[in-house]
């Protein structure tokens, strides 16, 4: 998982003018959420626990 918000800010610091989530071996964009805050915490999406 990454926040969306953070993709812009990779981008920026490797000198790049954007950056895919399947770059970063990410494959769930999450929007809005502070996952740093979920750290320890589980969470669901869908039917499957993470």
């Amino acid at each position: 998982m990454i926040q969306a918000e953070h993709l812009p800010v990779i981008a920026a610091l490797a000198g790049l003018d954007s950056v895919q989530p399947g770059q970063l071996r990410r494959n769930l964009v999450i929007s809005e959420i502070n996952l740093a805050a979920l750290r320890k915490a589980k969470l669901q999406v869908g039917s499957a626990v993470l």
